[in-house]
């Protein structure tokens, strides 16, 4: 598994120093493995930030894509820069969106209500806050985002 972080950027690594605790899946706050397309060979997700900006972004490398960056999220609310983690959840894993827990204020149109994973897939929390997650999409061939938490 080979991937490049692209010029300019780095691996961010203040969750990691922070006291802020992972509230959902295993990792370590800013670096993920796991299959996240379903093609039996692990992924890469990481938050990087920008050398010269200190903005962060949630990049997505996925073998089936040849390990090119897919970006996940740009990270623009300046509360929350030095503030998001992720963590992997595991295929099989049930869970009840934030549409399945009474945060309608959360639902787009067609969020269900609750979701059972083919897949890996990436929790995304900010610090004591919002909770989303990112998943693959078979028929879009697309990642997806539903929100757990606000």
């Amino acid at each position: 598994m080979s991937f490049s972080i692209p010029a300019g950027f780095e691996q961010s690594t203040y969750h990691n120093k922070s006291n802020c605790k992972l509230t959902q899946g295993k990792g370590n706050g800013t670096s993920i493995e796991g299959d996240f397309d379903g093609d039996g060979i692990k992924d890469v997700a990481r938050i990087i930030r920008k050398k010269d900006s200190g903005q962060e972004f949630l990049y997505v490398w996925l073998s089936s894509q040849k390990m090119e960056p897919i970006i996940l999220d740009e990270i623009g609310d300046l509360k929350a820069l030095n503030n998001m983690s992720i963590s992997i959840g595991s295929r099989g894993t049930s869970i009840k969106t934030a549409c399945g827990r009474g945060y309608e204020e959360l639902c787009e149109d067609k969020d269900p209500k609750e979701i059972i994973f083919a897949n890996d897939f990436l929790w995304y929390n900010q610090c004591e806050s919002a909770a989303s997650i990112f998943y693959w999409d078979f028929h879009t061939k697309t990642f997806k985002r539903v929100w757990y938490s606000d």
